[in-house]
């Protein structure tokens, strides 16, 4: 066997050098892709070196075994008396050839049970930790926060980031557009900061960065990194390890469930940046159509609804160039007849019949305070805790929390 072994050995290990090679390129490349794709080329090329290891070692044992083996009884169900006398003395010299591969699976198997012990404690987590040499920290302020002050609280934050002697450079983004995939307002903002790693780890270098930023008043801020914070966007729905949603009917008691939950889990061992989704009441004019006198006027809900949106928010009804640009031509009530519940009071209103109406006798109007969002998945209102996991892995802090809540 050891022959046969071999003589197949350099094919083995060639087939598995050309595997190998394949996969060297994933070394060389820069970038987010790089850094996203390097953990798992180091994975796979150490996974089939073990399996080049195993193939020239266990396997050729292992079909020594059974080959003699299979030799034995058919030698026992074949064999003449005479033979079987010489069967006893080869049996006995056969027992000390099989020691070694004896020896060798009992050691293989009770290394795998070993192993299985250890592994029962190690911690688990979805994707091993990168290092993308680069943090991306998400800030949100109240959703009332106006651009002069979230450009304020902004370059506070940058500021307490270029203290730190690992970041040289930052850039910021404020808000998003309106027809953005995920869109923002003023009051968030994200900010962009490469790092180079000195004198210290990467978990040092973030608590004491953390630690600075905690004089930022009112704002919440979480620290991650590009390829990380889309893939726990990804998994989590926010840009955080951990999100913990809450759902529910009544808003003020999910917003009183989930603070009770950031104060019990916000000492937990590795839990950090612990935040609870921003929201607050925000001034609305609600208009509310009297049904009875729009039917005596001749008009329908739809007709009514379709005048407002078009009388308040306007519609585009053609565009304007000016050389290479365009815009477009918004119709809508000018700032007399809108800008004010008054103002939207005695704004008039075209009747079927050619004549003209004021709003305040076809609805009522007023003033009201509603929440500036209202988040919802599978139809349900819901509220999310969300929180990042440092110096610790993922599963266990998951159960920590669980256990507190």
């Amino acid at each position: 066997m050891f022959d046969a072994s071999k003589e197949i050995r350099s094919s083995i290990i060639i087939a598995t050098l050309i595997i190998i090679v394949s996969f060297i390129p994933l070394f060389f490349l820069g970038g987010m892709e790089g850094k996203l794709l390097l953990p798992l080329g180091i994975a796979f090329v150490t996974s089939v070196l073990t399996s080049l290891v195993v193939a020239v070692t266990v396997t050729p044992v292992l079909c020594s075994y059974l080959l003699k083996r299979e030799k034995l009884l058919l030698r026992q169900s074949e064999g003449t008396k005479t033979e079987r006398v010489l069967q006893k003395q080869y049996e006995k010299s056969l027992k000390r050839l099989l020691r070694y591969p004896k020896i060798t699976i009992v050691g293989t198997i009770a290394v795998f049970i070993i192993s299985l012990l250890f592994a029962s404690k190690l911690g688990r987590s979805f994707l091993p930790e990168f290092n993308e040499g680069s943090l991306m920290l998400s800030v949100v302020g109240p959703p009332s926060m106006s651009l002069e002050e979230s450009n304020k609280i902004g370059l506070m934050t940058e500021n307490i980031l270029l203290t730190m002697p690992e970041i040289d450079i930052v850039t910021r983004r404020t808000g998003r557009a309106e027809l953005d995939e995920h869109a923002q307002g003023v009051n968030a903002a994200e900010i962009d900061a490469p790092f180079t790693l000195l004198s210290r780890s990467k978990e040092a270098f973030l608590d004491e960065l953390r630690s600075k930023l905690t004089v930022v008043p009112g704002i919440n801020i979480t620290i991650g990194m590009p390829i990380a914070h889309r893939i726990d966007h990804m998994l989590s729905g926010t840009r955080a390890n951990i999100a913990i949603k809450v759902f529910g009917d009544d808003l003020n008691k999910l917003f009183t469930i989930c603070n009770e939950i950031k104060k019990n889990i916000s000492d937990i061992n590795g839990i950090v940046d612990v935040s609870v989704e921003q929201q607050i009441e925000v001034p609305q004019i609600r208009i509310k159509p009297n049904r009875e006198i729009l039917s005596k006027y001749g008009l329908s809900i739809f007709d009514f609804a379709e005048f407002i949106d078009v009388a308040f928010a306007g519609e585009s009804v053609s565009e304007i160039y000016e050389g290479q640009k365009s815009f477009d031509l918004i119709v809508r009530y000018d700032t007399t007849s809108r800008g004010g519940i008054d103002k939207i009071k005695k704004a008039l209103f075209d009747l079927p019949n050619g004549t003209k109406i004021e709003f305040a006798q076809i609805a009522d109007i007023e003033s009201v305070s509603s929440p500036n969002t209202i988040n919802r998945e599978n139809v349900e209102r819901k509220v999310v805790v969300s929180a990042n996991v440092s110096e610790r892995y993922l599963r266990g802090a998951v159960t920590d929390i669980q256990d507190a809540i």
